[in-house]
């Protein structure tokens, strides 16, 4: 009987520091006074592999700003979703959608994929890898935006 009760607490104490091991990334963002991208890592996934999901919606209602979806994607992921930023990285004027992942691994490299809204279609502009912990990632996410046009 003592040893039933050991491990139904080690099994609830584990499932407790699994869960509070780190908060899946859901987050809203505005990208404009007309537009909403929710980014989101898949659910029931580890954090450090797996999926994430970028919404975009168009406000309709300030009360509501997630009501109205337009279009999205599923991408895959290793490592976590750190932040997501906007940047003109093509220099038209419009600010596209970047989204940074960090490798859980040793190494904490840096992954962006940068995605282009226009016309109701979010689109796969460019996408980095493994860059270094401390690497600008715009720099990159520019040249080789740059190096897909030639």
């Amino acid at each position: 009987m003592l040893i039933k009760h050991i491990v139904i607490g080690i099994l609830i104490t584990g499932t407790a520091v699994c869960a509070s091991a780190g908060e899946r990334y859901t987050k809203k963002h505005q990208l404009d006074v007309k537009h909403m991208v929710v980014v989101a890592e898949g659910d029931y996934e580890p954090r450090s592999i797996g999926s994430y999901s970028i919404r975009l919606y168009k406000i309709l209602s300030a009360e509501y700003p997630t009501d109205n979806y337009v279009c999205g994607f599923i991408r895959p992921r290793d490592g976590v979703v750190e932040n997501v930023l906007f940047e003109d990285l093509d220099e038209n004027g419009t600010a596209e959608i970047i989204v940074i992942m960090r490798c859980a691994g040793t190494g904490s490299y840096i992954s962006a994929d940068a995605f282009k809204y226009a016309k109701e279609k979010l689109a796969l502009l460019v996408r980095v890898e493994q860059l270094d912990n401390n690497a600008d990632f715009v720099a990159a996410l520019k040249l080789q935006l740059k190096k897909q046009k030639h």
